[in-house]
């Protein structure tokens, strides 16, 4: 508890300090040091926890190398294996190779002579049809006529 006592020319001195039982102390100000050893043991601590984490991402870097190493290779083999396929595709393809299974396994023969059939359009399928498309049409059976007697000049028209 703080008290002040009066001073005759109404003037006050400092107050006093007065201490109750079971109070705290008050603290010290001085700074806390520690010893060499301390220091040396955090120092070395942090050291530790540091090389730890260089040797962490270290073992980690070496892992994903490897690891890439290896799709690489499979990546390798995918290609090589892309490039078989590819050929062996177009060997499958190839007009001759058909030709030839169609002639020893489905018993095919190439035909001696090759005849055109012509049919004539029937007229209830007709339809009107506009100027343009009448224009079309006109040059349609014009053209079907053409190749008609071309046909028929090279002998292979059967006509019904």
């Amino acid at each position: 508890m703080i008290v002040a006592q009066p001073i005759r020319n109404h003037q006050f001195s400092a107050p006093l300090r007065v201490t109750i039982k079971g109070a705290q102390k008050p603290r010290s100000r001085r700074r806390r040091t520690f010893s060499p050893m301390t220091k040396i043991f955090f120092t070395g601590l942090v050291l530790a926890l540091l090389l730890l984490a260089y040797v962490t991402v270290k073992n980690q870097v070496m892992t994903y190398t490897y690891q890439y190493a290896e799709l690489q290779k499979q990546l390798e083999k995918a290609m090589i294996q892309r490039d078989r396929l590819s050929l062996e595709i177009l060997g499958l393809k190839s007009l001759e190779r058909i030709e030839a299974v169609a002639r020893a396994q489905l018993g095919m023969v190439e035909p001696a002579t090759i005849k055109y059939v012509a049919v004539a359009p029937s007229p209830e399928l007709a339809v009107p049809a506009s100027g343009a498309e009448r224009v079309v049409t006109q040059v349609a059976e014009y053209i079907s006529g053409l190749l008609t007697s071309v046909v028929k000049a090279a002998g292979l028209y059967e006509g019904r």
